[in-house]
């Protein structure tokens, strides 16, 4: 056919085709409605009770729906028809991710809309979740390689969804990073400009309107290995004692001495240092101390406690006096400690040294 031959039949039908399908808001839905509404409405109606009973065999139903429309000469509400089966088509691959009868029950969602417009009828609009693709928030991932959330359903729409990412601290609205491309799409931004998590951030809730709260997890990165640079120290203890014994008849019993001794200190574990000693045959000192290293910094904490016991013989019998002992010692520095326990049968006092070698 040359460049100056008229139109052939087909193609001439094929523009009225799609002029009349362009004009379904306006005057050709309308028109129809006005002329053939009882026809159009009663096929639609059929149609969605079979959808209702089944809604499996959506493919089926909107294929003789459309050819009883065309029968009718209702080719507007046909060519909707048409639309909302290339739609389902289109999305197959979503109902993997959704339920069995996702897109059978879309498709009945959509003739009830489509029979709104003639009828004018108030349609309820309640969100559908599918699975959201990835699974979970994995911050493992830096932010600039973290993907996007993406859920398809359908009715999604942002005036009726919320998110909030629950963590220790509770919970917190991030609806403005949802994005809404299409009412069969909604996504949540996780990436660098996205929402913000913190330590405890444990997964992000999904109110929907009129339907079942969601959550998808958020996985936390795993803790950093504990770098040991400083696997062991040495604690060295040097320092004296003094313990008196109070007479109430004869002469007071004075003890002095050496308090002594060392001990390595390996991290991830403990270490004890215990001394003691007696005077009179009455009064007793104790100390007993435990020992751990920083492996970041090599620092020693060490805690314990001084006490003074008193009574009839040298031993743990009465006790008169406790001191709490708790302090760290600065990587290759000594910290002193003086302990001092006194009453009226005697007293024990510790003075001593805590270095860190």
């Amino acid at each position: 056919m040359s460049a100056h031959s008229p139109r052939s039949p087909r193609v001439a039908a094929l523009v009225v085709a799609l002029t009349v399908a362009l004009s379904l808001s306006g005057c050709g839905l309308k028109q129809e409605v006005v002329t053939t509404r009882d026809t159009g409405l009663d096929t639609l109606n059929t149609a969605i009770q079979q959808l209702e009973q089944q809604s499996s065999a959506w493919r089926e139903v909107l294929e003789k729906t459309k050819t009883d429309l065309i029968a009718a000469g209702q080719s507007t509400l046909a060519n909707e028809v048409s639309n909302i089966a290339a739609r389902a088509l289109s999305d197959a691959g979503i109902e993997a991710r959704c339920y069995t009868d996702f897109l059978g029950d879309r498709t009945l969602t959509m003739l009830r809309r489509l029979r709104a417009k003639i009828t004018g009828e108030t349609v309820p609009v309640t969100p559908v979740f599918c699975n959201p693709t990835p699974n979970v928030v994995d911050l493992n991932l830096t932010p600039e390689r973290r993907p996007a959330v993406e859920i398809a359903g359908y009715n999604l729409s942002t005036s009726v969804i919320k998110a909030y990412a629950v963590s220790a601290s509770g919970r917190v609205d991030v609806s403005t990073h949802l994005s809404n491309p299409s009412e069969f799409l909604v996504t949540l931004n996780t990436g660098t400009n996205g929402v913000p998590f913190d330590a405890s951030t444990s997964k992000i809730e999904f109110e929907l309107s009129g339907a079942p709260m969601r959550s998808l997890t958020v996985v936390q990165p795993a803790p950093k290995p504990v770098v040991i640079t400083y696997p062991k120290r040495t604690l060295r203890v040097e320092g004296s004692f003094d313990l008196n014994d109070d007479e109430n008849f004869g002469s007071d019993e004075d003890k002095h001495g050496r308090i002594s001794g060392t001990k390595v200190v390996t991290a991830g574990t403990t270490s004890s240092f215990a001394w003691e000693d007696c005077v009179g045959g009455e009064v007793q000192g104790y100390l007993d101390l435990t020992a751990s290293v920083n492996a970041l910094n090599g620092d020693i904490a060490v805690s314990g406690t001084a006490r003074y016991y008193e009574g009839t013989s040298c031993g743990a019998t009465n006790a008169h006096a406790t001191r709490q002992i708790n302090v760290t010692i600065p990587r290759g520095q000594r910290v002193n400690q003086q302990v001092t326990m006194q009453d009226s049968d005697g007293h024990v006092i510790l003075n001593f040294d805590l270095f860190n070698e």
